[in-house]
């Protein structure tokens, strides 16, 4: 955890953030297999890289990916910069706040992203989550315009979620930016 705080206590800005935004557009469709514009894009900032993969929870190996995937190209990963970002993300993704916003939305929760200290909060939040979750869902004995209108009625929070789950990452982002 020594390494992580290190990094998580470091500055860095993000020169534009509609390039990240733009940046995290490309890399969530393809997050491991990057194309050269996607690499010649990264490398203009790759903390913001490191950012993107710790919010979506991939794996730390992911790095080494996309080191091999931009050699093709001869772009190197710097990976002071991407390490920053991505502990920078998982610190704020590994919350119990977004664990609950990932479990009501019934995304995988990719818990051994997040540092073992971490871990037990963000779990517990994402079984909130889930719990809220099915029982919005449950209760079979509505007739069908009860069950229709409960549809829309959980279609509706579902969405709500979704969307406060989205507000958070941008937030997350945004505070990156700004550190």
């Amino acid at each position: 955890m020594a390494v992580m705080e290190d990094f998580a206590m470091t500055n860095h800005k993000l020169p534009l953030l509609g390039a990240t935004l733009v940046l995290s557009l490309l890399l969530a469709c393809a997050p491991a297999i990057m194309t050269k514009e996607e690499c010649m894009l990264a490398d203009a900032d790759w903390r913001a890289v490191g950012i993107h993969d710790g919010i979506w929870g991939e794996d730390a190996e992911i790095a080494a990916k996309r080191m091999r995937q931009c050699g093709k190209y001869d772009i190197t990963l710097d990976q002071e910069l991407y390490k920053g970002g991505y502990v920078d993300a998982v610190l704020h993704r590994c919350t119990k706040r977004y664990g609950e916003l990932l479990g009501y939305t019934g995304h995988h929760p990719r818990e051994k992203t997040c540092p073992e200290q971490l871990r037990a909060e963000f779990m517990q939040g994402y079984e909130v989550g889930r719990t809220n979750s099915v029982a919005d869902n449950l209760d079979p004995l509505l007739s069908k315009s009860e069950a229709r209108r409960k549809r829309e009625e959980i279609k509706k929070k579902l969405q709500e979620y979704k969307q406060r789950r989205e507000e958070y990452e941008r937030e997350v982002i945004e505070s990156l930016n700004n550190d």
